[in-house]
């Protein structure tokens, strides 16, 4: 409450107790009545507009959190769905990749499909120069166990312990780079 007001009241108060008020005292009561009211409500409103912005302010933060985790929820599934193609589109060029090099395999080796029963080749077989198969059939039985190993790394554990010993690669070397860059295309 206001000094003004504090005295004024206090001097009314004293006023009242010796003696009846006049109507001159009691307009000036009613006039500081309705401005204690005043004050009064002026305090209410202001503490209702602080909480009111109290409120808003902390709704506009969770609406702000809110869209936060949309997006981030949005950006999760549309990774997600990118994920899903590029896996779509690995599994659609590997395939295309089996398929180019079966094709050339069989253009190399005369039409016959290479079947992945046959067995490959081993370290206690003969030189190619001496065994009485055709390279053809040889060649055929190594890609067809090569297309069944799953990582590069057997591939090249293969070819350097089973193969390599059983043929000189030293007499054509380009033939050689571009078999190993075929093996190895199949996992890049």
């Amino acid at each position: 409450m206001s000094t003004a007001l504090s005295s004024a009241l206090s001097g009314l108060s004293s006023a009242l107790h010796s003696e009846v008020p006049n109507d001159a005292e009691l307009s000036q009561l009613e006039s500081l009545l309705v401005q204690a009211h005043q004050v009064k409500f002026r305090a209410e409103v202001a503490a209702a507009k602080a909480q009111a912005e109290a409120q808003f302010a902390a709704t506009q933060a969770e609406l702000a959190q809110a869209q936060a985790l949309t997006q981030a929820a949005a950006q999760q599934a549309a990774q997600e769905q990118l994920q899903a193609q590029l896996a779509a589109a690995q599994e659609a060029a590997e395939a295309r990749l089996t398929a180019a090099v079966t094709a050339q395999i069989e253009g190399l080796t005369g039409g016959q499909p290479a079947t992945s029963n046959q067995q490959p080749a081993t370290s206690n077989q003969q030189p190619a120069a001496s065994n009485p198969q055709p390279a053809a059939q040889d060649y055929q039985r190594i890609v067809a166990y090569l297309a069944t190993l799953e990582s590069k790394s057997e591939c090249e554990t293969f070819i350097r312990e089973a193969v390599q010993p059983e043929y000189d690669w030293s007499k054509s070397p380009d033939v050689a780079e571009r078999f190993m860059a075929l093996v190895y295309a199949r996992f890049e």
